[in-house]
């Protein structure tokens, strides 16, 4: 390239010599408006996953805790037992895991009168009915 290719190509002014030092002017900076980033739905749906979770680990951790074992013996073994009067009765295995309080105990076999009776569980971790 020659001299003057070089001055039309950069625009460098006056400066006819080749090789010379081109000199670079400062320009005043000025950001662009930039949005303020917006907050994704899906962010605020995984953080309120979390919470839920959370929450529900935290209190049935408090329920298993602070319920007793619950053994229900009744002869003949009945068909089926329901335990009403309190927020949840689970069966696990042979217990029903149940806050102390009163509850009311049903139990169902064939050929039989329905057995209902109202039951007293107390601070007791385990025990039988």
């Amino acid at each position: 390239m020659q001299g003057n290719d070089l001055k039309d190509s950069n625009k460098t002014g006056d400066n006819n010599t080749p090789g010379s030092a081109i000199e670079i002017e400062p320009v005043s900076f000025h950001a662009g408006h930039q949005q303020p980033k917006q907050k994704s739905p899906l962010r605020f749906l995984v953080w309120l996953i979390l919470i839920v979770i959370f929450s529900v680990l935290s209190v049935s951790g408090w329920f298993v805790y602070t319920a007793g074992q619950v053994v229900v013996r009744i002869d003949p073994e009945p068909d089926r037992i329901t335990i009403s009067g309190g927020i949840i009765a689970p069966k696990l295995g042979a217990y029903y895991l149940l806050l102390p309080g009163e509850y009311t105990l049903r139990a169902f076999k064939q050929c039989y009168q329905p057995f209902e009776q109202r039951v007293q569980v107390a601070d007791e971790r385990s025990q039988t009915l």
